[in-house]
């Protein structure tokens, strides 16, 4: 009797899920794959749309906003099954993204995957001139681990300073030299 019960209870849970599944398909091929909130329901996935800033790339400047700044860099180099996420980064967080001591004032955003066993991370980081910047450059290109995650390393490192902002990529070559040429066309 209990093996019939639970055989019953996993095809009633396979059947739910299944049609949740098609329903929310169906709601997502409705609105040509776009994820959005259905009124009357919960919806806790967040779609960060990123067709704002099409080729805004000449607006944006090393002196302006960081977050356009990153936003510049990292467009349309993450692989295409990475899931990435663009964090601001404070003085708590900042050791876990830049192998030195936090310069006394800085700015700072990370885009780095959600999740995934792939070695890639960019990095904006803003500080207070360009003296400072080359110093923190310089302890960041000594300091910077390639291997720091674990299992998987990053083919390439790139250190790369204009004015008082410096730019640190960790990733495969091909990304880290399209984020380098995004950086060099701000």
């Amino acid at each position: 009797m209990k093996k019939i019960f639970l055989i019953l209870m996993a095809l009633i849970l396979t059947f739910a899920m299944v049609a949740c599944t098609a329903e929310n398909n169906a709601q997502n091929d409705d609105n040509n794959g776009e994820v959005v909130d259905v009124p009357g329901e919960e919806n806790n996935n967040e779609v960060v749309d990123d067709t704002q800033n099409t080729d805004d790339t000449a607006a944006v400047t090393l002196d302006g906003d960081l977050k356009s700044v990153i936003d510049a860099v990292t467009k349309d180099i993450a692989p295409a099954e990475l899931s990435v996420e663009t964090i601001s980064i404070d003085a708590e967080l900042f050791p876990a993204f830049f192998p030195i001591e936090a310069p006394e004032t800085f700015e700072a955003y990370v885009c780095a995957p959600l999740i995934g066993s792939i070695a890639h991370e960019v990095s904006v980081l803003r500080v207070a001139d360009n003296d400072v910047a080359t110093a923190v450059a310089e302890q960041l290109k000594e300091n910077l681990d390639p291997r720091k995650w674990i299992c998987v390393e990053a083919e390439k490192t790139i250190v790369e300073v204009r004015d008082n902002v410096i730019l640190v990529v960790m990733s495969t070559a091909d990304v880290a030299d399209a984020a380098l040429a995004n950086f060099m066309a701000i």
